[in-house]
């Protein structure tokens, strides 16, 4: 009996040890499969990426492949109901905001801002203001020739040339006054005024830009890209990074679309961009967005700033927009010797203090002084018509069923 318990115990020994070899075996078969398939793969892919990386940092000005990686699109912080898309125009940007609101059985929507074409006809300007209650003071050697519109029931409230103004109107004025005194303004400062569109139950937003030789369709070419300091980029393409994109004043850009956090151009950079921001965007001293270029700072959590440093120049659309309101925060600020051509839309602050030929509408003016800030209150400022052929953009109110879009560019 000793001997078939020895025997016994051998065979299972035997048998254990056969089990770890096979195991052995077995893991070696897998990491040689893995080494020789997966890895390969892994390598192959990773060096089609640093090839394809390369190619978009060395041959740029060429005709790179793009270096596809996806949009994180979470930092619009969108909502399900709302829509951040791309229009099929030729050459434009725009963004939209549609309230739809009920009162006594009857649903309206209200959009407060339509561009428009006036091809070869000389454009007026105009600036709106759509709050209520307001009191707007032209102040200083503010020179406004067009058209100030206030929408019906609001109340518009300053001086025009050397007379007091009040009453609910559309005045067309050309206003000038020398040597301002600024101890007789007036004491008051207005209370923050409620964003047209506060108070609907259900809002709509989009926005978007378009190329001239190409539209925003499934073969558009995206580039990620932190920073384009020296590169050509020319073509149908998107530039996205999640945290800022910075052009510097050597790049050369046209039908480009730039998607980030924070856009800054830095000083003495010149051509025609189209680009969205949800948080900052800086347009340096000397910088020149020609036309047709387009700004859209959209934001529906906090209120996005943008700034146009001294001597800049832009030429298209300007547009701000937040659900968040703040009286403390300006949104929009034109410092002087800077010049807008074409149309300007804000539902919060603007401190401007430079040039402006075609449309303003704003929700609130202020005056970023040593002093302090006051509200509604334009001083120094110039506000007058332009005229350039196929060059569009006014800015109108409309209450309809059909209309929806907000600062959009036609052809």
């Amino acid at each position: 009996m000793v001997r078939i318990r020895v025997r016994g115990g051998a065979l299972q020994y035997v048998l254990a040890v056969s089990i770890v070899i096979a195991g052995l075996i077995l893991s070696l078969l897998i990491q040689i499969h893995y080494l020789t398939f997966v890895q390969s793969e892994i390598f192959s892919q990773k060096q089609s990426d640093l090839l394809a990386e390369s190619c978009f940092e060395i041959s740029m000005s060429l005709n790179p492949e793009p270096y596809q990686r996806e949009v994180d699109l979470s930092l619009l912080k969108l909502r399900d109901s709302d829509s951040m898309e791309f229009t099929t125009r030729p050459w434009g940007a725009y963004m939209a905001h549609t309230s739809i609101a009920s009162f006594q059985g009857q649903r309206s929507i209200l959009s407060a801002l339509i561009g428009y074409s006036l091809k070869d006809r000389k454009i007026p300007s105009s600036l709106i203001h759509p709050s209520s209650n307001l009191r707007l003071n032209l102040v200083g050697e503010t020179r406004i020739e067009g058209d100030i519109q206030v929408p019906q029931g609001k109340i518009f409230s300053g001086r025009i040339g050397n007379r007091r103004f009040t009453g609910d109107t559309i005045c067309t004025c050309e206003t000038e006054e020398s040597n301002p005194i600024l101890s007789n303004l007036p004491d008051y400062l207005l209370t923050y005024l409620d964003s047209m569109i506060y108070g609907a139950h259900e809002l709509h937003y989009s926005g978007g830009a378009s190329s001239l030789n190409g539209e925003w369709t499934d073969s558009t070419r995206l580039y990620w890209r932190s920073s384009i300091l020296n590169d050509t980029i020319i073509g149908n393409i998107i530039i996205y990074h999640p945290d800022v994109i910075i052009i510097g004043p050597h790049a050369v850009l046209e039908d480009c679309l730039l998607l980030s956090k924070n856009i800054i151009f830095l000083e003495g950079f010149s051509g025609a961009v189209h680009g969205i921001f949800t948080d900052t965007c800086i347009v340096g001293a000397d910088v020149s967005l020609n036309y047709p270029s387009s700004i859209i700072g959209y934001n529906k959590i906090e209120r996005p700033h943008l700034s146009f440093e001294e001597g800049s120049h832009f030429e298209g659309v300007v547009v701000s927009y937040s659900s968040i309101a703040s009286r403390s925060e300006i949104d929009v600020s034109i410092d002087k010797q800077s010049s807008i051509l074409g149309l300007l839309y804000s539902n919060g602050s603007v401190d401007f203090k430079g040039v402006l030929e075609g449309s303003l509408q704003v929700n609130r003016f202020v005056s970023n002084l040593r002093g302090g800030i006051i509200e509604n209150h334009l001083i120094d400022v110039s506000i007058a018509p332009f005229s350039i052929s196929d060059f569009s953009g006014s800015s109108l109110y409309s209450d309809s069923t059909t209309t929806t879009t907000i600062a959009k560019w036609l052809d």
